[in-house]
């Protein structure tokens, strides 16, 4: 088992809710270490930044969002599968092979 979900990372709180140690753990397990720790570096760089500018964010997000942010980078995102968003709508995601329209 890896590290425990820190509750800091310096002045900068993480979130504690499942997800975000969901995402902690499966984030140590699959990116390799510098990955990892750009990821989590990126989540306390943006949380700061937004501290600074007096920016409202939502933490679960942003941590969820730096964890995954570079997964693209390693063989984890090489599926037949795909993530694709309509044009229509804008907003619809669907997985799977591409078969038809939404």
């Amino acid at each position: 088992m890896g590290a425990p979900l820190p509750r800091r990372i310096g002045a900068i709180d993480v979130p504690q809710d499942a997800i975000s140690r969901a995402a902690w753990g499966w984030a140590a397990r699959a990116l390799p270490g510098y990955l990892f720790r750009h990821s989590v570096r990126s989540y306390a760089w943006g949380a700061a930044l937004a501290g600074h500018d007096g920016l409202a964010f939502e933490p679960r997000i942003l941590w969820l969002a730096a964890l995954a942010h570079d997964v693209g980078l390693t063989r984890i995102a090489r599926s037949s599968r795909c993530l694709r968003l309509c044009g229509r709508c804008g907003a619809c995601a669907s997985w799977g092979t591409v078969t038809s329209r939404v």
